[in-house]
């Protein structure tokens, strides 16, 4: 925990990290390769979740007014803003 921190990460990666350290260390003690988990007395960072916000009206006709050279990055953009999806979900189109 000290070596997370002294990393200046921010507490929501730092509880990602010892997340995914648990997943490992949980596994160990089902197979009974270990037989305490290590990870029990520590608490999760302090995590303070930043506004995603919404877009203006301004910021929404700027970019369905952007004329990007690929028609797919246009076709993106329309549908996430048309279609209120997040961009994890932009990204995730094929």
């Amino acid at each position: 925990m000290t070596w997370i921190v002294d990393k200046k990460l921010s507490g929501r990666n730092i509880n990602h990290c010892l997340n995914t350290m648990r997943v490992a260390v949980h596994y160990a003690i089902d197979r009974e390769e270990l037989n305490r988990d290590p990870f029990r007395n520590i608490k999760p960072a302090d995590d303070t979740p930043k506004e995603k916000g919404i877009l203006t009206f301004v910021e929404r006709t700027k970019l369905i007014n952007a004329t990007p050279t690929d028609p797919r990055s246009k076709l993106a953009v329309l549908l996430g803003l048309l279609c209120g999806m997040r961009r994890g979900e932009v990204r995730g189109l094929q």
